[in-house]
C-alpha cells in the first residue's frame, strides 16, 4: 500500500468510534444503522492489505447497506462519506454519493492515470 492509501485507510476507525459513542449515548436507532454499516465497512477494509477492484466493489456494496435504511444522515455520515471517497481516490478512483438515494458508486479515473504517464 502507498503512503496515501495507508493514510486514507487510517482515517476511517475514528468515524466508527464516533458512531459507536453516539449510538450508545443516545440509544437512537438512526445512529445504530450508521454505526453498523461504518463498522462493517471499516472491518472489511482492514481485513486486507492489498486491494483488487473486486475488493473495492465489495467495500462499496457494504457501504451501500445504508441505502433505504433510516439513519441520521448528518455531519458524521458526511465525514464518513468523505473518508470513504478519499480511500477510493487513493487507488485512482472517482466516486459519487447519489444525493437522492445515498448510493455510493465509483469508477476508474482514466485521466489521472494518463496524466501520470504523460506528465501533463
Amino acid at each position: 500500500m502507498t503512503a496515501a492509501q495507508e493514510k486514507a485507510r487510517a482515517s476511517l476507525p475514528s468515524t466508527v468510534k464516533y458512531f459507536e459513542r453516539i449510538a450508545q449515548d443516545t440509544k437512537w436507532h438512526m445512529w445504530e444503522a450508521e454505526y453498523e454499516v461504518a463498522s462493517a465497512t471499516v472491518n472489511l477494509i482492514f481485513a486486507k492489505e492489498k486491494y483488487t477492484e473486486a475488493d473495492l466493489k465489495e467495500v462499496a456494496l457494504c457501504v451501500n447497506r445504508i441505502v433505504n435504511r433510516e439513519h441520521s444522515d448528518g455531519s458524521g455520515w458526511l465525514d464518513f462519506q468523505c473518508r470513504i471517497s478519499g480511500f477510493f481516490s487513493s487507488f485512482g478512483y472517482n466516486s459519487n454519493w447519489n444525493s437522492s438515494t445515498g448510493e455510493f458508486t465509483f469508477w476508474k479515473d482514466e485521466f489521472r492515470f494518463w496524466k501520470r504517464l504523460v506528465r501533463i
